[in-house]
C-alpha cells in the first residue's frame, strides 16, 4: 500500500496538476542526459571544460535555493550568462525512448482520473515537444489531459506561482481545488502549498526542501487512484 500522510481533506479536489520528470516516470539516466545539456550550454558560453561547467552551474544552483528558493537550472544558466532557450532547445531534441523503455504506463491512470471528473493537467519546466514524447513513451495521448502549462507559454517557470495559477486557470478550478503531484518539494509542493493547493509527494528523488509542505506521499503516480479512493 502506498505511504499516505494524509493532512487535509480530499472532498475538495476537482482538477490534478503533475509535474512530469521524476514524477510521470523516474530515470536517473535521462535525467542526467538532460542535465549534460545543461553543463554542455554553459560550457560552450564560458569557453569552459564541461567539467568545470558542472561545477559553475552546481554551485550556482545552491546559492539561488539558499537566496530565493530556486534551485533551477534555467535560473542558474540565466544567472551565468546563458539564456534559457540554449538549454531548453538541446533538452527538447532528444530522445527519451530508450530510457523509458521499461516505464509503466501512466496513460490508463489519467483516464481512471477522468472517469471519475477529475481534470487533469501537466505543467512542466520543459517544451511541449519533449513531453509530447515523454507521453508516447508512457502510452498517453495528449488528449487525455485537459489543460497544459510548458515554456512555450512563455511564463516564468516553477517555482515560481504564476504557472500554477494559470494552470488552474485554464483547468477551471482555483488553487483550493486543485491537488498538484510532484517530486520536488522545492520547485513543485513549496509554491503549490503556499498556493492552498493539496500536495503529493512522489517520492523518486532525495529530499530538495522542507517536507512539511506535503500532504500526501506516494512511491508512484497510479498510487493516486488508491489516495482518492481512500
Amino acid at each position: 500500500m502506498p505511504d499516505f500522510m494524509p493532512s487535509r481533506s480530499l472532498e475538495e479536489v476537482r482538477a490534478i496538476l503533475l509535474d512530469v520528470a521524476g514524477t510521470l516516470y523516474s530515470s536517473p539516466e535521462f535525467d542526467a542526459l538532460i542535465e549534460d545539456q545543461a553543463n554542455i550550454a554553459l560550457a560552450t558560453s564560458r569557453g569552459c571544460s564541461v567539467d568545470d561547467a558542472k561545477e559553475l552551474l552546481r554551485s550556482q544552483r545552491a546559492e539561488n535555493k539558499e537566496r530565493f528558493g530556486d534551485p533551477t537550472k534555467v535560473r542558474a544558466l540565466e544567472d551565468l550568462g546563458v539564456p534559457r532557450e540554449a538549454f531548453q532547445d538541446a533538452a527538447a531534441e532528444l530522445d527519451p525512448s530508450s530510457f523509458l523503455v521499461d516505464a509503466p504506463p501512466v496513460g490508463p491512470v489519467l483516464l481512471a482520473l477522468r472517469s471519475r471528473g477529475i481534470k487533469v493537467g501537466v505543467l512542466s519546466n520543459f517544451r511541449e515537444i519533449l513531453v509530447r514524447k515523454v507521453f508516447s513513451c508512457l502510452d498517453i495521448d495528449w488528449d487525455q489531459i485537459d489543460a497544459s502549462v510548458c515554456v512555450e507559454d512563455g511564463l516564468p517557470i516553477k517555482p515560481d506561482p504564476a504557472p500554477f495559477l494559470a494552470l488552474c486557470e485554464r483547468l477551471g478550478v482555483v488553487p483550493g481545488q486543485a491537488m498538484f503531484v510532484g517530486d520536488s518539494l522545492s520547485k513543485d509542493l513549496t509554491p503549490a502549498k503556499r498556493l492552498g493547493m493539496t500536495t503529493v509527494w512522489i517520492e523518486t528523488s532525495e529530499s530538495d526542501g522542507d517536507p512539511s509542505v506535503v500532504d500526501y506521499r506516494a512511491a508512484s503516480i497510479d498510487a493516486l487512484l488508491d489516495l482518492l479512493s481512500s
